[in-house]
């Protein structure tokens, strides 16, 4: 991807407008890979959903009790051949969240992406049989990277503005038909829906999230907290109808944040915590490769 997104991607297309890259990515996973995911790995409902026609069908999945304890508890994992079963015989599709924790290609491009774009990167796999559609049109509040793997389907770009038929194409949509090697980039909030063609899909979508001024605010309110520990945790009961006394504190610690926010390295350093350390720690070591 380095050498794709160039100097004229991010001066004409970044955060602006879609644009269609063609046949210029090789990532092997195949149905297989899939399978072997759900079969050998510790499944948690969270880790994937089915949907079909756009509508959410993992209540269907079947859930058990793990037999063996883990953290002296028992957790509730994925019965892997109930959601094996409802893909290929109720055509539903299937979305693995962060995937890239049990496959080391997808966790490295996932990497290389972040590193170039400076924004926090996460790997979603999608499968969907043959003629099937995973989610109604929507809008998605980050950009994404949509990396066709194998197949191809048709994505229909264009406004949410007609009741009860976010599940269909219109006239007015830009149509764009990824083939296996494409990348599709869309910035944040276009509205978009997919659908496949006569054969099955498999894509991935690296989405990029920014990092918001609320986050760095909490960021650094939070290294406020040995100090102030009393007041984070409640107001102390002699100020509780004391406006005066909690308007002082609060002052207090507004010069105390702005002189943080002041010092050169930072926004620096708070980068460097959303990118490193913060939701992305959770899937900073990938699983066994497939």
């Amino acid at each position: 991807m380095n050498k794709v997104l160039s100097e004229k991607f991010f001066k004409d297309y970044w955060m602006k407008s879609f644009y269609h890259f063609k046949s210029i990515q090789e990532i092997e996973f195949s149905s297989m890979a899939i399978d072997k995911i759900l079969k050998d790995q510790f499944l948690e409902p969270r880790d994937f959903m089915l949907a079909k026609d756009g509508q959410f069908v993992s209540e269907q999945l079947l859930t058990s009790i793990s037999s063996k304890p883990m953290f002296n508890r028992r957790e509730r994992i994925v019965d892997s051949s109930k959601a094996l079963k409802l893909v290929k015989s109720k055509n539903c599709s299937l979305k693995i969240f962060g995937v890239n924790r049990w496959n080391k290609t997808i966790s490295t491009e996932k990497d290389k992406l972040q590193a170039l774009t400076n924004h926090y990167c996460s790997a979603n796999l999608y499968y969907t049989p043959s003629n099937g559609c995973c989610f109604s049109r929507h809008k998605d509040g980050y950009d994404i990277f949509i990396y066709q793997v194998e197949g191809s389907k048709e994505w229909y770009l264009g406004e949410i503005n007609e009741e009860g038929e976010e599940k269909k194409h219109k006239d007015s949509d830009t149509k764009i038909i990824l083939n296996a090697g494409d990348i599709l980039y869309l910035p944040a909030n276009i509205a978009h829906y997919a659908k496949c063609t006569t054969d099955a899909s498999i894509h991935l979508t690296f989405g990029l999230h920014r990092p918001d001024y609320f986050s760095m605010y909490e960021y650094f309110l939070e290294k406020l907290r040995p100090k102030y520990e009393k007041e984070f945790e409640m107001l102390p009961s002699e100020n509780s109808y004391n406006k005066d006394a909690l308007r002082n504190k609060m002052s207090a610690m507004q010069v105390e944040l702005k002189a943080m926010f002041s010092q050169a390295q930072a926004v620096d350093e708070f980068l460097n915590y959303y990118l490193n350390e913060s939701i992305s720690i959770k899937d900073k070591t990938p699983g066994d490769s497939i």
